[in-house]
């Protein structure tokens, strides 16, 4: 018999991780095994709810990207900041 998996992906924010709390306690709490890839700050809330830690950023922390490599949304993020921010001509 094959035992169920499922991977859960969060990037840094705390906001994010609270909204994948339940979907992982509950994945977990039906025998899933439930590895979380997410940042280390988070590793004994994904324990304490059942998942298996994964360290998203293990050896390359976001930091040292340059700006293309950045997530595309946060990438329009941060060109709208800089238009909202850049005065007017």
């Amino acid at each position: 018999m094959r035992t169920k998996s499922a991977a859960v992906f969060c990037m840094r924010g705390r906001g994010h991780f609270q909204r994948l709390r339940p979907l992982i306690a509950g994945l977990a709490g039906r025998g899933v095994v439930t590895h979380v890839f997410t940042e280390a700050a988070f590793r004994a809330e994904v324990a304490l709810l059942g998942g298996r830690f994964v360290d998203l950023y293990a050896g390359r922390p976001p930091e040292r990207a340059d700006a293309t490599t950045t997530p595309l949304p946060c990438r329009r993020w941060q060109t709208m900041s800089r238009q909202r921010t850049t005065p007017p001509r």
